[in-house]
């Protein structure tokens, strides 16, 4: 007689239903027990060094989880496996009622620049399945700005609390070229943003509003229609801005931005999805991990200097939606704050 062979189902990949919040309460004890536990043992260097791995492996892990978590039924169980834990790590006894509280004040002067050379598509279609009918054009967008900011901080360090508002204004230039003929539109960008944010130790959020002659470029839209798309961006006279944070800034927290970002989120990277570390540090220090839209990727960063000079840089980077380009997507920004007229005073609750 015959053998007859039986095949064998091989085990599926790893699905991101199997990264249970038990896996993310691990994973968080872990980062948690290595920020506390590093201070002693190692000079500074090592300290520095140890966290950062910790800290940008976390990261990628991070926005791996998040991409997967798009396109997941069980995206908000996931998620909140994450946030789960970061509340029952934070729980701790609290500290003895005071009769009076430190207030700290200073002000800010901002300056910025940020540049951009990538590539969006637009597509207009009409018909269902088969008969379906789309005209796709792509676009190429270069832009270059500057900003300047003046804001005021009032903080209550033993609170963990934080009061700012300002204003900034921006000027530039945007050109946006039509890959397919080279067609080519300038516009000269200027506005000014009034802004104010509210930060606790674990929630923070903040709005404001952007006015003048403004652009903002659009995703890889999609949309019914049967003409051929002229632009991927709109010009824009008003736009709102917002962020919303969840987590203390001194060990992870994430957050989502809305066309919020100094010198200017406009025209480039309008939303922010990250999260991000202070690696254990108060004086306002954070690496963040993330995605802009389209899968384009960021990393940005805070780092104060004696508490008077900050430096913030950010980079975005992403393939081209046009698959017979080989253009990468880059966005690039940098910011300097000096801060000073420090002032201290002391008021009774």
């Amino acid at each position: 007689m015959k053998k007859i062979k039986t095949a064998t189902l091989e085990k599926p990949a790893s699905d991101i239903r199997d990264f249970s919040p038990a896996t993310a309460f691990i994973l968080l004890s872990l980062l948690f027990l290595c920020f506390t536990r590093l201070k002693t043992g190692f000079v500074l260097p090592e300290t520095v060094v140890m966290k950062l791995v910790f800290s940008v492996a976390f990261g990628f892990l991070a926005i791996r989880a998040v991409h997967r978590w798009r396109c997941s039924p069980y995206r908000w169980v996931s998620a909140a496996g994450f946030v789960l834990p970061l509340v029952l790590m934070a729980q701790t006894f609290p500290a003895g009622q005071q009769d009076s509280v430190l207030i700290k004040t200073y002000k800010s002067i901002k300056l910025g620049m940020a540049t951009g050379d990538f590539e969006n598509s637009s597509t207009l279609g009409y018909g269902e399945g088969c008969d379906r009918v789309s005209n796709t054009q792509y676009f190429r967008q270069q832009y270059t700005l500057a900003g300047a900011a003046f804001e005021f901080t009032r903080q209550k360090p033993a609170l963990y609390e934080q009061f700012t508002f300002g204003t900034k204004t921006i000027f530039g230039q945007h050109r946006e070229t039509r890959i397919s003929d080279l067609y080519e539109e300038n516009t000269v960008l200027f506005g000014i943003t009034p802004y104010a944010a509210y930060d606790t130790k674990w929630v923070g959020f903040g709005g404001g509003l952007h006015l003048g002659n403004l652009t903002m470029i659009t995703e890889n839209l999609s949309s019914e229609g049967s003409a051929v798309p002229e632009t991927g961006r709109r010009e824009i006279k008003g736009l709102p801005q917002f962020f919303v944070r969840v987590g203390p800034r001194k060990w992870i927290f994430a957050e989502y931005r809305y066309a919020d970002w100094f010198p200017s989120a406009l025209p480039g990277y309008r939303q922010q999805f990250a999260v991000g570390t202070g690696l254990g540090m108060d004086n306002g220090t954070n690496l963040r991990f993330g995605f802009n839209t389209n899968d384009i990727s960021l990393v940005s960063g805070t780092f104060p200097i004696q508490n008077r000079v900050v430096i913030e840089p950010m980079l975005l980077w992403g393939k081209s939606p046009n698959w017979e380009s080989e253009n990468t997507r880059t966005q690039f920004s940098l910011s300097v704050s000096y801060r000073f007229g420090h002032r201290e005073t002391t008021v009774k609750k």
